[in-house]
């Protein structure tokens, strides 16, 4: 995979996965729709923002008012950020050279 291909599939797949973790975000914000209880929706949050989600757990929380005093948000999410932007960087970084 060539340069311009491995970064056109991450951007895709990022884009992907925010929009599915603030789909995430608003079904658990305005609906009663997934029963389960606080610390599995946390855990599943958690696991969409480590797979690259970050950035559609901090909207939806800021645009929701989802849980923004939460320590997962807060604290975790914000860790999660920095974790993949490095690794995303030293892909790139990798691919290209």
């Amino acid at each position: 995979m060539n340069g311009s291909k491995l970064i056109n599939f991450i951007v895709s797949y990022v884009v992907i996965i925010n929009m599915i973790t603030i789909g995430f975000v608003y079904v658990d914000a305005k609906t009663d729709f997934i029963k389960i209880n606080e610390k599995a929706k946390d855990a599943i949050l958690f696991i969409l923002s480590l797979l690259g989600g970050f950035i559609g757990t901090i909207l939806g929380s800021e645009m929701l008012g989802y849980k923004r005093d939460d320590k997962i948000i807060t604290k975790w999410i914000k860790r999660c950020v920095i974790l993949e932007v490095i690794i995303i960087c030293i892909i790139i970084y990798l691919k290209i050279k």
